[in-house]
C-alpha cells in the first residue's frame, strides 16, 4: 500500500472527504466551545477543509468544474495557511514572539504547518 501515490488518494476520494468533514467541523466546534483562541486564519482553513470534504463526497467530484472549484478553494486555504505560518516565524525572527496565555491554546503557526500540508494534499485530489 503506497500512501504517497496519487492513485491511492484518487481511489479513496470519498473516504478522504468523509475524514475531512469532521476535521473542519472539529475546528469550528473547538472555536465555538471557546477551547482555542479566536483566529481568523484557522476559521478560513477549517472552512476550506470542510468544503473540500463536501466536494470530495459529491457524486460529480471528478467533473472538471468540480475539480476547478476545489483547486481554487484549496489554493485559498493553502495561501492562508502558509501566510499564517510565515507570520509566526517572522515574529520569532524579530524576537516579538510570546507564548499564548491560555493553557489550551497552542502557537498557531504549528497548527498552520499541519493545515497547509493537509490543504495541499486535499486540494490536489
Amino acid at each position: 500500500m503506497d500512501v504517497l501515490n496519487l492513485s491511492f488518494e484518487q481511489s479513496r476520494l470519498r473516504l478522504l472527504g468523509i475524514v475531512a468533514i469532521p476535521i473542519g467541523g472539529g475546528a469550528w466546534t473547538m472555536e465555538f466551545a471557546d477551547t482555542v483562541y479566536i483566529c481568523p486564519y484557522c476559521r478560513v482553513q477549517g472552512t476550506v477543509i470542510m468544503l473540500l470534504g463536501f466536494m470530495m463526497i459529491l457524486p460529480f467530484a471528478r467533473h472538471w468544474v468540480s475539480q476547478y472549484v476545489s483547486s481554487v478553494i484549496g489554493f485559498l486555504g493553502a495561501v492562508v495557511a502558509v501566510n499564517q505560518n510565515f507570520m509566526g516565524w517572522m515574529k520569532i525572527s524579530k524576537a516579538e514572539f510570546t507564548l499564548p496565555t491560555r493553557s489550551t491554546s497552542t502557537p498557531s503557526y504549528f497548527l498552520s504547518a499541519h493545515c497547509s500540508s493537509a490543504l495541499l494534499n486535499f486540494g490536489s485530489s
